[in-house]
C-alpha cells in the first residue's frame, strides 16, 4: 500500500492526486448505495402491489363464496329469525363483510377501490343484516349503536355510512335510489 502511495504522490502531482482519487472513489461507492435505495424502494413497491393484488383475489372469493347467500339476504323479507340456516346464512354473510370493512377502513387495502367495486353491496348488506346485528350486539350484552360502544360488526357499520356518504357525494344517480338505506342508517350517521 505504501509503495502505491509513493508512486501517486511522486508521479501524479502529491497528495492532490491521492485527494482527488479518494474522491471519485468515494462518488463511485454513493453512486453504488444510492443506487441500492433506489432498488430497495422499487422492490418495496413490487412487494406492496403483490400484497395488495393478493388480498383482492382474497376479497373477490371471499365474495363469490358468499353470494348465494347474500341473494338470499338482498331479498325482501329475509328474515335471519326465520330457522338455523337463515342464521348461517346472515352470519357468513355478516362475516365477510365485516372482513372487507375492516380491510378498507384499516388501509390494508384502498378504501376509493373497495367503495368503488363493493361500496352499493356494503351499504344494502348493512340495511339488510340490521336487525341480525342488533340481535347479536344484544345476546352479547353490547350497547346497540356504534356512537354507544357496540363492538360487534362495528367495521361493517362504519364503513356501510362511509360508502353510504361517499356514493351520494360521487354518484348522484345512486343518490335516488339509496332513500331507503338512509332510513336505517340515519340513527348511525345522526350520531357523528
Amino acid at each position: 500500500m505504501e509503495s502505491f502511495l509513493s508512486f501517486l504522490t511522486e508521479n501524479w502531482g502529491g497528495w492532490d492526486a491521492v485527494s482527488a482519487l479518494a474522491s471519485v472513489v468515494m462518488t463511485i461507492v454513493n453512486i453504488l448505495l444510492l443506487s441500492t435505495i433506489f432498488l430497495g424502494v422499487r422492490s418495496l413497491r413490487e412487494t406492496r402491489r403483490d400484497r395488495d393484488s393478493q388480498l383482492m383475489v382474497w376479497i373477490l372469493q371471499r365474495m363469490q363464496d358468499v353470494g348465494k347467500n347474500q341473494v338470499k339476504v338482498f331479498e325482501d323479507g329475509f328474515d335471519f329469525s326465520l330457522d338455523e340456516d337463515a342464521k348461517q346464512t346472515a352470519y357468513e354473510v355478516s362475516v365477510t363483510y365485516q372482513q372487507l370493512s375492516y380491510f378498507a377502513l384499516s388501509g390494508m387495502i384502498s378504501k376509493k377501490v373497495i367503495m368503488e367495486t363493493f361500496g352499493l353491496n356494503v351499504v344494502r348488506s348493512w340495511n339488510q343484516l340490521l336487525p341480525f346485528t342488533l340481535h347479536v350486539r344484544s345476546l352479547n350484552k353490547e350497547p346497540l349503536t356504534l356512537a354507544d360502544g357496540a363492538f360487534s360488526r362495528k367495521d361493517h357499520e362504519a364503513f356501510a355510512v362511509e360508502c353510504l356518504r361517499y356514493l351520494k357525494k360521487e354518484h348522484s344517480n345512486v343518490s335516488i335510489n339509496m332513500r331507503s338505506v338512509e332510513l336505517h342508517l340515519k340513527s348511525a350517521t345522526e350520531n357523528d
